[in-house]
């Protein structure tokens, strides 16, 4: 009997890494404090290639990686590296990235994806882009800040706004569902540092719909007005890029826990 329990502690200990393979795109900004980007090859993992200005050229990109100690909610575990990428003091500058092929995202079929991104606005009307596109199509889907540092959630050019949110850090959560015929959709949580991040999604702060054709294969960061960017995620589920860790130790630790409680009571 014993056997067994062990058997299935191990078992339930291997099956844990299933839950992280959800995670598609994970970018924690891990380069030389300080440096510009601009045709730096990306070390995140699922994306490839050498960052650069835009979706369209590969002049070279002006946003700046820096340390920082992000505050985020409750409940959200992010890398222990603290950096971001942003500048300050300059506007609309930008860096694109390509996604690698698992993280592309295809409009024209039936799929669900999730990402997630640190964001601070050091004043009210700080303003922000993150986008999904093509060098053909930049923005099929985007997240844009826009006065009192309110975010709107892009499907195409169809956009809806949520409530001012001023300055401060959030994490940013979207999720796009892509259909083959009919509208798809990007719509987006928004939490602050005094908040906590739900095991499942509740309420949305907004969301956006529209037949968008075509596949995303590029990444964009934007700091329109002051924005700054850490810890982006990408995945299939919500807890991939909401509560990314803490779940999958949580698990292991009842699955050890349970096993060992079990064998206990047996011996």
């Amino acid at each position: 009997m014993k056997k067994h329990i062990l058997s299935a502690v191990f078992a339930s200990a291997l099956a844990l890494p299933a839950l992280q393979a959800s995670v598609l795109v994970h970018e924690p900004f891990d380069y030389t404090v300080g440096s510009n980007i601009g045709g730096v090859a990306a070390t995140g993992t699922g994306l490839t290639g050498n960052w650069q200005r835009t979706f369209t050229d590969t002049a070279t990109a002006t946003l700046r990686t820096y340390e920082t100690t992000w505050t985020p909610p409750t409940g959200y575990n992010f890398s222990t590296i603290s950096k971001g990428i942003g500048t300050p003091v300059d506007q609309n500058n930008s860096a694109a990235v390509n996604l690698a092929a698992p993280a592309q995202i295809n409009f024209d079929a039936n799929g669900t994806f999730y990402y997630s991104y640190l964001l601070n606005y050091s004043n009210v009307d700080d303003r922000s882009r993150v986008s999904f596109g093509s060098s053909s199509a930049v923005d099929l889907m985007r997240v844009q800040g826009v006065a009192s540092g309110a975010l709107r959630a892009y499907a195409g050019g169809t956009f809806n706004e949520g409530l001012a949110l001023g300055s401060g850090t959030f994490l940013v959560v979207g999720r796009m569902n892509t259909v083959v015929t009919g509208n798809d959709t990007n719509t987006i949580w928004v939490y602050s540092s005094s908040d906590t991040v739900p095991v499942t999604p509740g309420t949305a702060y907004t969301s956006a719909a529209a037949a968008v054709t075509g596949t995303a294969n590029m990444l964009q960061f934007s700091n329109v007005i002051n924005a700054r960017y850490g810890e982006f995620r990408m995945g299939t589920t919500w807890e991939s890029v909401a509560i990314p860790e803490p779940s999958s130790l949580a698990l292991l630790a009842m699955a050890v826990g349970g096993g060992l409680l079990l064998r206990r009571r047996r011996s």
